[in-house]
């Protein structure tokens, strides 16, 4: 599963812990695209959450999501392409016991006329029609919708939102260097 840090180093290693007592395998998010390509090659699973808002600089790619351009992960769609392997929509749905149900809400592998923004937004329709028949059972303690893209509509976008600007993305993460390249980049630096 690829993680991000969640508040401090501490907190950050314990929800990992936890994680790790479930039987992922964890890389985090920085650089995670040698130990996601890693993975596919040993023929393991790769879990990506799909409903996370991804700067367009990191390798987010905007595509509908519940009815707003939204930037989302492009990284299961981009290692589908280069890989050749299925995406499949996993929803985990609450049981009044405690427990969750995975449900498969489809499969999607990458066509030869697709590109990763086209298959993104295939992915983000199943996981949205599943948001839609159950909103009580999506999860969203943040802010989602953190920016816009340039010519949407900014009135539809909730209060917190703002536009994003490459030249703000760079002076926040920084040129990419080694510890910050955009997906796009890493995934051409590794080998298929």
């Amino acid at each position: 599963s690829v993680a991000k840090r969640v508040g401090s180093e501490a907190t950050t290693r314990r929800l990992n812990r936890v994680r790790r007592r479930m039987g992922q395998q964890i890389v985090m998010s920085e650089g995670a695209v040698r130990g996601m390509l890693r993975a596919l090659r040993a023929r393991e699973w790769v879990a990506i959450l799909q409903d996370q808002y991804t700067d367009p600089y990191l390798g987010g790619l905007w595509v509908d999501f519940l009815g707003l351009p939204s930037a989302v992960s492009g990284a299961a769609a981009r290692l589908a392409l280069k890989t050749g392997a299925t995406v499949g929509v996993i929803y985990a749905h609450a049981l009044s016991d405690g427990r969750y149900r995975c449900r498969l809400l489809g499969e999607c592998a990458g066509r030869s006329d697709e590109d990763a923004q086209t298959l993104t937004q295939r992915l983000t329709v199943l996981l949205t029609g599943a948001i839609r028949r159950h909103p009580s059972q999506w999860l969203l303690m943040y802010k989602r919708w953190k920016r816009w893209p340039a010519g949407a509509d900014y009135e539809h976008y909730p209060f917190y939102a703002a536009p994003w600007s490459h030249a703000e993305a760079q002076s926040v993460y920084g040129k990419p260097g080694l510890e910050n390249r955009t997906f796009n980049s890493e995934l051409s630096r590794v080998g298929r």
